[in-house]
């Protein structure tokens, strides 16, 4: 079968698919199976080590195995040490609560869809922040100190903005990026 380059061709024969391509292709194709393999792999052995799942072809030697292996390695502790304090850190300083959000294990995007079906339009960033930060989406009832503050200035930049310009449009998206500004390269609770 002749390729073009950059594809890749699947067929099936019977219940069983296989993939052909270039060989110029094969150490890309290679390293990005290596990748994902590995991140495969570590999603199973937490899982196998926090006993959620139990494979048929996991014996209990190797599931023993596994545990005292990460008991004993270092990198490991001093890794789901460092975890474990990110996840309880203020973000905020100290005194601003730990970082929290409603949005539960939906997307930002899915968020997203769903209020704007319901507000029959794109929502502002603002409005996004609302829904995500507050108890039950209700825009009033804020999960921690960090986010009031940031609604609370936002609030009152834009009514400061539309009482300057009571004539001009306020984007409200530009507001919110100069209240929340950017660390890292990522926009806070946009789920960048």
């Amino acid at each position: 079968m002749s390729h073009k380059p950059n594809e890749i061709y699947t067929g099936c024969v019977g219940n069983s698919m296989f993939f052909t391509w270039d060989l110029s292709m094969s150490f890309a194709i290679y390293d990005a199976w290596c990748r994902r393999a590995a991140i495969r792999y570590t999603g199973n052995i937490y899982l196998i080590a926090k006993k959620r799942i139990t494979h048929v072809y996991l014996t209990e030697e190797v599931f023993d195995h596994y545990k005292r292996m990460r008991a004993t390695d270092e990198a490991f502790k001093k890794k789901f040490e460092q975890m474990s304090n990110n996840r309880k850190s203020e973000v905020g300083g100290s005194g601003t609560d730990i970082s929290l959000h409603s949005a539960g294990s939906i997307s930002v995007r899915q968020h997203g869809d769903t209020l704007e079906k319901k507000l029959q339009r794109r929502p502002t960033w603002n409005e996004m922040f609302r829904h995500l930060h507050t108890h039950d989406h209700d825009g009033q009832s804020f999960v921690y100190q960090r986010s009031a503050k940031i609604d609370d200035e936002l609030t009152r930049r834009l009514e400061e903005m539309s009482t300057q310009t009571p004539d001009t449009s306020i984007d409200e998206d530009v507001v919110y990026l100069e209240v929340v500004q950017e660390v890292k390269g990522r926009v806070y609770s946009l789920g960048s």
